[in-house]
């Protein structure tokens, strides 16, 4: 259920902004800064997925250590 329920938000979002980063942050907040926040610590957890994923180690590390709910406070990602 939680996953549908997140699937129509981000189709809510795309629908809205259009299929791009602001979409993305769109599904975390309304307000425009935290929108982009979010938009951006999605994107840097893609691009170094993306430049790690040839090694499979190297891989689940980073998927273990983004799986948490992006956070500011101190030392998150």
């Amino acid at each position: 259920m939680n996953v549908k329920v997140g699937a129509w938000i981000l189709a809510q979002c795309i629908a809205r902004h259009g299929y791009n980063w602001q979409a993305v942050g769109c599904y975390n907040s309304a307000k425009k800064e935290n929108r982009d926040r979010y938009a951006r610590k999605v994107h840097a957890v893609i691009t170094r997925y993306g430049k790690t994923a040839k090694d499979p180690k190297k891989k689940s590390e980073i998927i273990a250590r983004e799986s948490a709910i992006p956070t500011d406070e101190p030392g998150s990602p």
